[in-house]
């Protein structure tokens, strides 16, 4: 068995969270739930991830947005149209794409290219369309999984 680190405790917005060597995803976390509390009033709106994290991370904050939105809806403060369709793949589109930058090179952010991947099908098509306006070229990878996997790879890279 791997060698665990031992646990951590640390204050945290006045709660104590166990650190195992795991990213922090409390800040993430907080973010999805006034998402879905205060944006998911209407269908079509998209979500993108740009932290770096492991893999599988926007895929867990897809099931923690929809649950919270029904949450949030059968406390009577979102809309009927909420509580049935916070989990159809057109509600929201969630994606993950990485922020990127070439250390060392004078390049404008803009010219690099930018790798994006969605939760699902739907999702990977907005965000990649979202991207292109400002970006001169956008990689759409098969998954949110993908992405993010692509970010931690070159991030040992470098």
């Amino acid at each position: 068995t791997p060698i665990q680190p031992p646990p951590q405790k640390r204050q945290e917005r006045g709660q104590e969270r166990e650190i195992r060597g795991l990213p922090d995803l409390s800040y993430v976390e907080s973010a999805v739930g006034m998402i879905a509390a205060h944006g998911l009033d209407r269908s079509g709106k998209l979500i993108v991830l740009e932290s770096t994290t492991y893999p599988g991370t926007t895929a867990k904050m897809r099931s923690l947005l929809e649950l919270r939105a029904r949450e949030h809806a059968k406390k009577g403060s979102g809309s009927d149209d909420t509580v049935g369709r916070a989990e159809d793949d057109d509600y929201f589109f969630l994606a993950f794409s990485p922020e990127r930058v070439d250390p060392g090179n004078d390049m404008p952010i803009e010219a690099i290219p930018k790798l994006v991947g969605g939760t699902n099908c739907a999702s990977g098509d907005v965000a990649m369309h979202f991207y292109r306006t400002t970006f001169e070229e956008v990689v759409l990878l098969s998954s949110a999984e993908a992405a993010e996997a692509a970010k931690l790879v070159e991030n040992v890279y470098r």
